[in-house]
């Protein structure tokens, strides 16, 4: 990115990357400075910098106008009128087809014989794939555990951390109920993966107590793929967790729900996609029933149609459910809370990913940091409105100069309003197609960047008592 390139190229950007780092990447890219093709899984992400989608779809291309929530509203729709004239062409079909059945051979035999001939030369219509019938059906097989509105998990002044010496989290206070379904985020490196092994028994707390009810049947994902044996086929691996009582058909029906074909039931594991690698665990989860299901960044290289169908599944689950996810569009369909991890603290809050956002933005004080973050996390669908830098009331001592704060602010202002225009040109061919203009542009960028970080310095000592 620093590197200035006029075209960005992105696989799966958003893949092991944190929410903070999500989100700077969606600024940067709805900047304005940078035309970009992105292959991408993201939803939330898509939403954000996304102006048109390309949709990849049984070996053909077709381009759609707007974000991926507006793909979907616009595919739903021309499905629906689709379904609709195939319909009316299989009506049509049937009625002559009876016809010729009953008068092939009358007086009316011309006639019936011109209809069957026209109806042959007729381009059947393809029934268009319905939305619900885009993924697979997985059912999650809910296992022994307390009845809802029974604590599930208690964490008292709990410290979590790794070895001996390294506290990532402490104080930990919190309560899950049976039912609840909570989403944990956080910066890489917060304790995430840590905290979810402690609270599923994989990992002793450092300090502090932790009661999980003894009735939870316990199921676990592994975003490492831990369970997995790289020697072992498709079907082997169903069938080393399922045991010798069911028969072979049921065990590939099981995989048909996770989209593993024929062909590829007896594929090994070493050989397998981290996509395909990451279906075979779930299906080798959801086999066994449990009360109480971890999941460590269960979305991770799965495809849409894979998300939606765990989304499905995860939403019908009976039990309780805690899971490490960056990915917000499932966070926002799946959670019923959140909990945010910024060390050592744990911040609960409730509600999907939007709802706790918000509350949680809520409870911070704004400051400049503050407006930064909350631009970055709209990620320039909309342009920020102008304010003044917070003033703070002067106490007592070094006496502010206001005419000297409000010139700077004026000055501030108006390069902060020259910036956004030039970022904006950036993306007028007649500017990025001409070596010299871009060149021109990026460096007065440059220049303003400069002005303003000495402009913010000095507003700020002029501001301060």
């Amino acid at each position: 990115l620093l590197a200035g390139a006029d075209l960005l190229l992105m696989d799966e950007p958003t893949n092991h990357l944190d929410l903070e780092g999500i989100q700077f990447l969606e600024g940067l890219l709805n900047s304005g400075a940078y035309t970009f093709l992105v292959v991408s899984h993201d939803r939330a992400f898509l939403d954000s910098v996304a102006r048109s989608i390309v949709e990849v779809e049984r070996g053909k291309l077709r381009r759609w106008k707007g974000n991926y929530s507006e793909y979907v509203r616009a595919r739903e729709r021309e499905d629906s009128h689709r379904l609709k004239e195939w319909k009316k062409q299989q009506e049509f079909r049937a009625k002559q087809e009876d016809f010729y059945r009953r008068y092939h051979y009358g007086q009316r035999s011309r006639e019936a014989k011109g209809r069957l001939k026209r109806l042959a030369r007729m381009e059947p219509l393809e029934k268009p794939p319905l939305s619900r019938d885009r993924g697979p059906k997985v059912r999650l097989r809910t296992g022994e555990g307390p009845r809802k509105g029974m604590e599930v998990l208690r964490a008292e002044e709990m410290t979590v951390g790794v070895g001996e010496g390294k506290i990532l989290l402490e104080g930990v206070d919190l309560r899950v109920m049976a039912g609840d379904r909570v989403g944990i985020v956080g910066p890489n490196g917060a304790g995430k993966t840590t905290l979810l092994q402690v609270l599923a028994g994989r990992r002793a707390p450092l300090a502090g107590s932790l009661e999980r009810h003894p009735q939870a049947q316990v199921g676990w994902f592994d975003q490492e793929l831990k369970g997995l044996v790289p020697g072992r086929t498709v079907f082997e691996t169903l069938r080393d967790t399922a045991g010798p009582g069911p028969d072979d058909e049921t065990l590939r029906a099981h995989l048909a729900l996770f989209l593993f074909g024929k062909d590829q039931v007896d594929k090994k594991v070493k050989d397998l996609s981290g996509g395909e690698a990451r279906r075979l665990l779930l299906a080798a989860l959801t086999w066994n029933p449990a009360g109480l299901l971890f999941l460590d960044e269960p979305t991770n290289h799965l495809d849409i149609q894979a998300r939606e169908a765990l989304e499905e599944a995860l939403l019908g689950f009976g039990g309780t459910l805690l899971f490490v996810s960056h990915d917000r569009y499932f966070l926002d369909r799946v959670a019923t809370q959140v909990w945010f991890l910024e060390p050592p603290r744990v911040l609960a809050f409730p509600g999907g990913w939007k709802e706790a956002d918000a509350l949680r933005r809520s409870t911070q004080s704004p400051g400049k940091k503050g407006r930064e973050e909350e631009e970055a996390r709209k990620g320039g669908e909309k342009k920020k409105e102008k304010e003044k830098p917070p003033r703070e009331k002067p106490r007592q001592g070094k006496k502010i100069n206001l005419f000297k704060l409000e010139r700077l602010e004026e000055k501030i202002f108006g390069l902060e309003e020259e910036k956004e225009a030039l970022e904006a040109s950036l993306g007028d061919p007649k500017v990025y197609k001409d070596p010299g203009r871009s060149r021109d542009v990026r460096a007065r960028l440059e220049e303003i960047a400069a002005e303003l970080e000495e402009l913010y310095r000095e507003w700020e000592e002029t501001g301060s008592p």
